[in-house]
Protein backbone atom coordinates (compact mmCIF):
# COMPACT_ATOMS: atom_id res chain seq x y z
CA UNK A 1 0.00 0.00 0.00
CA UNK A 2 1.05 3.70 -0.56
CA UNK A 3 1.48 6.06 2.28
CA UNK A 4 -1.70 7.73 1.80
CA UNK A 5 -0.21 11.23 0.71
CA UNK A 6 -4.07 11.90 0.63
CA UNK A 7 -5.57 10.77 3.64
CA UNK A 8 -6.53 6.69 2.28
CA UNK A 9 -3.74 4.32 1.61
CA UNK A 10 -4.45 2.76 -2.14
CA UNK A 11 -3.68 -0.54 -2.50
CA UNK A 12 -0.79 -0.68 -5.65
CA UNK A 13 -0.25 -4.55 -7.85
CA UNK A 14 2.93 -5.45 -8.64
CA UNK A 15 4.49 -8.66 -9.57
CA UNK A 16 7.53 -10.58 -8.71
CA UNK A 17 9.70 -9.53 -11.67
CA UNK A 18 8.91 -5.51 -10.34
CA UNK A 19 10.32 -6.76 -7.10
CA UNK A 20 13.32 -8.76 -7.69
CA UNK A 21 13.93 -5.46 -10.35
CA UNK A 22 13.95 -2.97 -8.03
CA UNK A 23 16.22 -4.88 -5.00
CA UNK A 24 18.75 -5.85 -8.03
CA UNK A 25 19.36 -2.14 -8.25
CA UNK A 26 19.58 -1.45 -5.08
CA UNK A 27 22.05 -3.95 -4.15
CA UNK A 28 24.50 -2.31 -7.27
CA UNK A 29 24.30 1.04 -5.39
CA UNK A 30 24.59 -0.48 -2.47
CA UNK A 31 27.22 -2.48 -2.10
CA UNK A 32 26.60 -5.46 0.82
CA UNK A 33 28.72 -8.19 1.80
CA UNK A 34 27.17 -11.20 4.20
CA UNK A 35 28.14 -9.49 7.03
CA UNK A 36 25.80 -6.81 6.47
CA UNK A 37 22.53 -6.35 8.20
CA UNK A 38 19.39 -5.27 7.36
CA UNK A 39 16.44 -4.11 10.16
CA UNK A 40 12.89 -4.33 9.92
CA UNK A 41 10.80 -1.46 11.14
CA UNK A 42 8.22 -1.50 9.05
CA UNK A 43 5.00 -2.43 8.81
CA UNK A 44 4.24 -5.37 5.87
CA UNK A 45 1.26 -3.04 4.66
CA UNK A 46 3.69 -0.15 3.53
CA UNK A 47 5.57 -0.28 0.26
CA UNK A 48 8.59 1.12 2.25
CA UNK A 49 8.83 -2.81 3.68
CA UNK A 50 9.95 -4.47 0.13
CA UNK A 51 13.71 -3.16 0.58
CA UNK A 52 13.49 -4.10 4.91
CA UNK A 53 11.81 -7.53 3.91
CA UNK A 54 14.24 -8.78 1.15
CA UNK A 55 16.67 -6.06 0.40
CA UNK A 56 18.92 -8.76 2.51
CA UNK A 57 18.71 -11.70 -0.01
CA UNK A 58 20.49 -11.52 -3.12
CA UNK A 59 23.88 -10.83 -1.37
CA UNK A 60 23.13 -13.41 1.64
CA UNK A 61 23.13 -10.89 4.60
CA UNK A 62 21.02 -10.83 7.65
CA UNK A 63 17.54 -9.60 8.34
CA UNK A 64 16.79 -8.09 12.43
CA UNK A 65 13.40 -7.96 13.32
CA UNK A 66 12.43 -5.82 16.50
CA UNK A 67 9.05 -7.02 16.89
CA UNK A 68 5.23 -5.87 16.29
CA UNK A 69 4.42 -2.71 17.62
CA UNK A 70 7.67 -1.26 18.50
CA UNK A 71 8.95 0.41 15.17
CA UNK A 72 8.03 3.74 16.52
CA UNK A 73 9.89 2.93 19.86
CA UNK A 74 13.18 5.24 19.03
CA UNK A 75 15.13 4.08 22.00
CA UNK A 76 14.11 0.36 20.68
CA UNK A 77 15.45 0.90 17.11
CA UNK A 78 18.64 2.94 18.65
CA UNK A 79 19.58 -0.38 20.74
CA UNK A 80 18.80 -2.89 17.80
CA UNK A 81 21.26 -0.77 15.81
CA UNK A 82 23.93 -0.97 18.59
CA UNK A 83 23.55 -4.52 19.43
CA UNK A 84 22.84 -6.29 16.28
CA UNK A 85 25.26 -4.02 14.37
CA UNK A 86 22.63 -2.91 12.07
CA UNK A 87 24.38 -1.60 8.65
CA UNK A 88 22.26 0.01 6.13
CA UNK A 89 18.51 1.46 7.75
CA UNK A 90 15.43 3.31 6.21
CA UNK A 91 13.15 6.20 7.57
CA UNK A 92 10.50 8.41 6.01
CA UNK A 93 12.38 12.07 6.63
CA UNK A 94 10.22 13.35 9.25
CA UNK A 95 10.86 9.75 11.22
CA UNK A 96 14.57 10.22 11.13
CA UNK A 97 14.46 13.55 12.93
CA UNK A 98 12.67 12.21 15.67
CA UNK A 99 15.04 9.42 15.88
CA UNK A 100 18.41 11.11 16.07
CA UNK A 101 16.72 13.88 17.99
CA UNK A 102 16.18 11.15 20.51
CA UNK A 103 20.25 10.31 20.73
CA UNK A 104 21.90 11.45 23.39
CA UNK A 105 25.87 13.03 22.32
CA UNK A 106 27.48 10.72 23.99
CA UNK A 107 25.86 7.81 22.04
CA UNK A 108 26.67 9.17 18.82
CA UNK A 109 29.46 6.38 18.21
CA UNK A 110 27.43 3.59 19.19
CA UNK A 111 25.93 4.03 15.49
CA UNK A 112 29.44 3.31 13.57
CA UNK A 113 27.96 0.10 12.27
CA UNK A 114 25.57 2.26 10.16
CA UNK A 115 27.09 2.29 6.35
CA UNK A 116 23.88 3.70 4.81
CA UNK A 117 20.61 5.80 5.71
CA UNK A 118 17.88 5.81 3.00
CA UNK A 119 14.83 8.36 3.51
CA UNK A 120 12.24 7.92 1.26
CA UNK A 121 8.14 8.56 1.56
CA UNK A 122 8.50 12.36 1.54
CA UNK A 123 10.19 15.71 1.49
CA UNK A 124 13.59 15.63 2.60
CA UNK A 125 14.60 19.10 4.39
CA UNK A 126 17.95 20.82 4.95
CA UNK A 127 17.17 21.19 8.41
CA UNK A 128 16.72 17.62 8.46
CA UNK A 129 20.06 16.77 6.95
CA UNK A 130 21.79 19.58 9.35
CA UNK A 131 20.74 17.10 12.45
CA UNK A 132 22.16 14.27 10.41
CA UNK A 133 25.48 16.09 9.73
CA UNK A 134 26.01 15.97 13.33
CA UNK A 135 25.89 12.22 13.79
CA UNK A 136 28.28 12.06 11.03
CA UNK A 137 30.83 14.27 12.23
CA UNK A 138 31.86 11.06 15.23
CA UNK A 139 30.76 8.48 12.32
CA UNK A 140 31.99 9.70 8.71
CA UNK A 141 31.47 6.19 7.47
CA UNK A 142 27.65 6.44 7.43
CA UNK A 143 25.68 7.78 4.33
CA UNK A 144 22.63 9.77 3.85
CA UNK A 145 20.38 8.88 0.50
CA UNK A 146 17.51 10.55 -0.47
CA UNK A 147 15.57 8.63 -2.64
CA UNK A 148 12.34 9.49 -4.46
CA UNK A 149 9.59 7.03 -4.14
CA UNK A 150 6.35 5.46 -5.66
CA UNK A 151 4.60 2.09 -4.63
CA UNK A 152 3.52 1.67 -8.39
CA UNK A 153 7.36 1.59 -9.51
CA UNK A 154 8.24 -0.78 -6.71
CA UNK A 155 9.50 1.72 -3.85
CA UNK A 156 11.86 3.96 -5.76
CA UNK A 157 12.57 6.56 -8.57
CA UNK A 158 15.11 8.46 -8.14
CA UNK A 159 18.30 9.35 -5.70
CA UNK A 160 20.36 12.21 -3.95
CA UNK A 161 22.91 11.76 -2.31
CA UNK A 162 23.66 13.51 0.21
CA UNK A 163 27.50 13.80 0.08
CA UNK A 164 26.99 15.45 -3.50
CA UNK A 165 24.28 18.75 -1.21
CA UNK A 166 26.12 21.92 -1.61
CA UNK A 167 22.62 24.01 -2.19
CA UNK A 168 21.34 24.96 1.57
CA UNK A 169 17.97 26.13 0.24
CA UNK A 170 16.69 22.81 -1.66
CA UNK A 171 17.13 19.19 -1.81
CA UNK A 172 16.34 17.93 -5.44
CA UNK A 173 14.94 14.39 -6.02
CA UNK A 174 18.28 13.62 -7.71
CA UNK A 175 19.02 11.27 -10.65
CA UNK A 176 16.95 8.46 -12.12
CA UNK A 177 17.45 4.89 -10.77
CA UNK A 178 19.10 2.39 -13.19
CA UNK A 179 16.35 1.10 -15.57
CA UNK A 180 14.11 3.95 -14.72
CA UNK A 181 13.54 7.21 -16.94
CA UNK A 182 11.41 10.68 -15.18
CA UNK A 183 9.80 13.09 -17.70
CA UNK A 184 8.44 16.63 -17.13
CA UNK A 185 5.09 16.59 -19.12
CA UNK A 186 2.29 19.24 -19.62
CA UNK A 187 -1.14 18.35 -19.95
CA UNK A 188 -1.25 17.10 -22.84
CA UNK A 189 1.67 14.67 -21.73
CA UNK A 190 4.08 16.80 -23.97
CA UNK A 191 8.29 17.30 -22.77
CA UNK A 192 8.53 20.25 -21.27
CA UNK A 193 12.07 22.36 -21.41
CA UNK A 194 14.47 22.56 -18.74
CA UNK A 195 12.54 24.60 -16.40
CA UNK A 196 9.46 24.60 -17.24
CA UNK A 197 6.97 23.19 -14.62
CA UNK A 198 4.97 19.84 -15.30
CA UNK A 199 3.79 16.76 -13.99
CA UNK A 200 6.32 14.49 -13.21
CA UNK A 201 6.13 11.04 -15.30
CA UNK A 202 7.70 7.67 -14.74
CA UNK A 203 9.01 4.77 -16.65
CA UNK A 204 10.30 1.67 -14.84
CA UNK A 205 11.17 -1.62 -15.43
CA UNK A 206 10.04 -2.46 -11.85
CA UNK A 207 6.61 -1.17 -12.90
Amino acid sequence: YTSGPYGKPIGVMIDNFSVVTSLKVLSDLYPQVESHRYLLKTSFLSDASVWQLFGWIPRGSALVTIGEYREKDNRVTFNAIARERITPIQFAPSLMKLFLLSINPDDYSKLSSLKYILTSGEELFPSQVNIFSKIKDSNPGICLEYLYSSAECTAYASRFSLSQWDNPAKIPLGKPLPRVRLYVLNLYGQLQGIGIPGELYISSAGA
